[in-house]
């Protein structure tokens, strides 16, 4: 006990080149004798220590003196070695020749047992030079200039009191207090252009807060599939934890990042093999993007051939080289029809024509016919039932094979056309799936209604999801819906704005009006933030939670 008391004086007189006997006794919670009978013990080791009395006096150390190498373990001699090492790696420090003279004073050889190294590959003269102007204003207490770009791709001139220099998540940072914004920030490296010392210097205001990443930031839950090609990068991307390999293949990844654009471009990096679950506007938003690519490039994704013949019969305007389909929402009732059922895919379309034709054969005569689309497992991608019916009614004979199935109520998307619906019907399906509609995926459906000029007139009906009576958010899967107070799907609000019978956030209408209009933007929804700010300032007051305000 007393031996580390001894150690802990020596260090701490080295360090401040002289302390009180009541400043020692305070640090190391003994009496002010004790540290003088510790000061005579020290002395009486041979340790060039004495005591002054007086204005200006204390317990000091003569001039020049070092420390013994037999004051260090031989695991401190490593663990010095390795620390200096470290430093060499990042160019922290020039300590080549510290190194071999603590080597030779310790008379152990420096192994050089780890090699580590925090540049890109292919890095230049430019990122090292970049580097050390930053740790150099950083030692010498300079603010330094740069220009700086955001996520988003803002660029802002800042000046910066650096503070230090910070590897996370495979990434450097600049800690320091930026006087732009008033408050202590991290910039990246990478987005950091010219750095440059002032020559200006500042005083040190503390020690800067370990984390400045906001808790407030808004996150969003991200459910990815992806494929087993992908797998060396998963495992590079996310927490282990996050991660579920599936046994029939490939990998679910739940996790969540903050809003903004830059999340797009980290997810189309894995091209074909990543595809979102969930928020399904995600996924529609990667589209888009996947579009304007290709648009680049003169890569146009071409409609089906036949969906563009049908295009002209509807009277729809295809354009330069996009196709778009005229349709009307309609609210209809419930209907009640009975016909054979199968569970199908989009890549088994053998299946859906056994079904009519297993209808055919047991009423080949009843009048209208319906093809109905139910219990979708993962929207236009999964499984789904599919039937071929005719309407029922309760107390009609059912045939061997048939089932009874509800055509909800509900807002639909009405499509109507004529043609061969042998020949038609699919590839209209195709584009169909590609306009970008708030589909509910719980009931679509064909309605078949006798004969016209232009062949069978067909009408298709598409469902389309309840909007979040708050954010206006189309809740198109049952996981979108918020939940009451007794846990039962809320009928009104979306799982991002209702939780167990109470809104997540407080605020005012024109505050959720800001809120969306930033996650538009970002997701690269709203070209035109104006004109997007008018049509849910006309809106939104039409939706039941913002009704009672005013």
């Amino acid at each position: 006990m007393k031996e580390g008391r001894l150690f802990q004086i020596l260090y701490l007189l080295i360090e401040r080149d002289g302390m009180t006997a009541s400043m020692l006794a305070e640090k190391l919670e003994v009496s002010v004798r004790t540290i003088y009978r510790d000061v005579d013990a020290l002395s009486a080791a041979g340790i060039p220590i004495y005591a002054e009395r007086g204005k200006g006096g204390g317990v000091r150390l003569t001039e020049g003196f070092v420390l013994d190498r037999s004051l260090f373990s031989t695991d401190e001699q490593d663990a010095i070695l390795a620390a200096l090492r470290g430093m060499q790696a990042v160019n922290a420090v020039e300590c080549r020749q510290a190194l071999a003279r603590l080597g030779g004073l310790f008379h152990r050889e420096t192994v050089d047992w780890v090699d580590v190294d925090f540049s890109a590959w292919g890095s230049d003269a430019v990122e090292r030079a970049q580097f050390e102007t930053l740790k150099q204003a950083i030692l010498r207490r300079e603010t330094v200039a740069f220009g700086y770009y955001s996520a988003d791709g803002n660029r802002s001139d800042r000046e910066v009191e650096p503070a230090r220099l910070r590897f996370k998540g495979g990434n450097w940072y600049l800690q320091g207090f930026c006087l732009l914004r008033n408050e202590w920030r991290l910039f990246r490296l990478s987005r950091i252009e010219n750095p440059r010392s002032t020559d200006r210097p500042f005083s040190p205001r503390g020690i800067p807060p370990s984390e400045l990443e906001p808790a407030s930031c808004p996150q969003s839950e991200l459910i990815l599939r992806f494929t087993e090609q992908a797998r060396f990068r998963i495992y590079s991307s996310f927490r282990r934890e996050e991660i579920t390999h599936e046994p029939e293949g490939g990998f679910t990844v739940r996790t969540s990042y903050p809003d903004g654009s830059w999340v797009l471009g980290f997810l189309l990096s894995f091209g074909p093999d990543m595809r979102v679950v969930s928020p399904p506007w995600l996924g529609r938003v990667l589209a888009e993007q996947a579009k304007k690519i290709c648009e680049l490039y003169e890569m146009p994704l071409k409609p089906d051939t036949r969906c563009q013949v049908m295009g002209d019969k509807i009277g729809s305007k295809t354009g330069k080289k996009a196709f778009r389909m005229n349709y009307e929402v309609v609210t209809l009732p419930a209907t009640t029809v009975a016909g054979p059922c199968t569970r199908t895919t989009n890549q088994q379309p053998e299946r859906i024509g056994a079904v009519w034709q297993a209808l055919f054969s047991a009423q080949p005569d009843g009048g209208e016919t319906y093809g109905v689309y139910t219990n979708y497992q993962d929207g236009v991608n999964g499984a789904y039932d599919a039937a071929a019916a005719r309407k029922y009614c309760p107390g009609d004979p059912l045939p061997d094979g048939f089932q009874v199935i509800e055509i909800p109520a509900g807002n639909y998307a009405k499509f109507s056309f004529q043609g061969d619906p042998a020949r038609d019907v699919g590839g209209f399906w195709q584009q169909v799936r590609e306009e970008p509609l708030p589909r509910r995926f719980a009931c679509d459906f064909e309605r078949y209604a006798g004969e016209g000029p232009h062949g069978m007139k067909i009408e298709i009906y598409v469902g389309l999801a309840d909007f979040c009576q708050s954010c206006g958010m189309p809740m198109q899967r049952e996981s979108d819906y918020g939940t009451e107070a007794d846990g039962s799907r809320s009928e009104d609000y979306c799982v991002y704005c209702y939780k167990d019978g109470k809104f997540l956030a407080d605020c005012t209408m024109e505050q959720m009006i800001d809120f969306c209009l930033k996650i538009g933007e970002d997701a690269g929804r709203y070209p035109d933030r104006e004109q997007a700010k008018q049509q849910m300032l006309a809106w939104f007051p039409t939706l039941k939670r913002w009704k009672t305000e005013g």
